[in-house]
This record gives C-alpha cells, sequence and structure tokens, in this order.
C-alpha cells in the first residue's frame, strides 16, 4: 500500500463518518405538537413513543455503520503503519559496508569486537546514521552504549 492507496483508505473512512454523521442529524426531529388534549394527546403520545422508537433503532443502526468506518479506517492505517515499517526495516544503510568498517576503526573500536560492532550496526540503519551523525569524538562512545550497553 503506498501513500496514494493510504490516501484513498483515510478518505474512505472520512466519507463513512460524514455519511453516518449526515443520518444522524436527518434522523433528529422536532414536534411541535406537544399541546395537545385529552384522546389527542393519548394518541400524540403513542405516535410520539413510536417515533422515539424507531429514532433509536434508526441511531443504533447509524452507531454502527460509525463504528464500522472507525474500524476500517483503523485497519487501513495500521496497514499503512505496517508498511512502512516492512520498507524501513529494508532500507538500504547510508554508507556502503566498507565504509562502515573503516569508520569503526576509525573510532578506536577495539580489533575483536569490530565483526560483532559491525553485525548489530550493519542491521540497524538508524544506529548507523546516530553513529555518522554524531561528532567524532563521540563516536566510541555512540557505538558501544548502542552495541554493548555501556561506554568501556
Amino acid at each position: 500500500m503506498d501513500h496514494q492507496d493510504q490516501e484513498i483508505a483515510i478518505n474512505r473512512w472520512f466519507d463513512f463518518r460524514r455519511r453516518a454523521i449526515a443520518q444522524l442529524i436527518e434522523t433528529q426531529s422536532y414536534d411541535p405538537s406537544t399541546m395537545a388534549s385529552g384522546g389527542k394527546r393519548k394518541r400524540l403520545k403513542v405516535a410520539k413513543n413510536k417515533e422515539t422508537y424507531n429514532d433509536i433503532i434508526e441511531l443504533k443502526e447509524s452507531m454502527k455503520v460509525i463504528a464500522e468506518a472507525l474500524r476500517e479506517g483503523n485497519a487501513a492505517i495500521r496497514e499503512g503503519n505496517e508498511i512502512t515499517r516492512e520498507r524501513h526495516k529494508h532500507e538500504l544503510p547510508p554508507i556502503s559496508g566498507e565504509e562502515t568498517w573503516n569508520l569503526l576503526e576509525e573510532c578506536g573500536c577495539e580489533p575483536n569486537s569490530l565483526p560483532k560492532i559491525y553485525r548489530v550496526v550493519m542491521k540497524d540503519v538508524d544506529i548507523l546514521r546516530m553513529i555518522i551523525q554524531c561528532p567524532p569524538k563521540a563516536s566510541k562512545t555512540v557505538i558501544m552504549e548502542n552495541v554493548f550497553g555501556s561506554s568501556d
């Protein structure tokens, strides 16, 4: 699902929501004949109760439409987030493997730790990007904290 598909899904969700709200507004009505007497009042009360019951049924149906629209919207958002996460996992590192190895050596990392550090850094593009962007004096500390959890 690319950006355009996400936009379509979100627009569809807003359309469902807009229709459900419009349906709710249509079901709301005001009865001006509240002033009546005798048997007419009784008939109006019965009619009003039926009307209220029908309004409640319509309201429940409208709420179901809204709930379904929310579910679809949330599903579309979750799907978009998952796709974004998957793309991020397969993102290429900002520098080549050889450049990464040289950078790790230049930072003063222990030669016997280099293979482990290299594996961790190449698997996580964010850590590599952080190492590249930090000042050279802090690089070794950043590497050790991210790979080993300490600044030894």
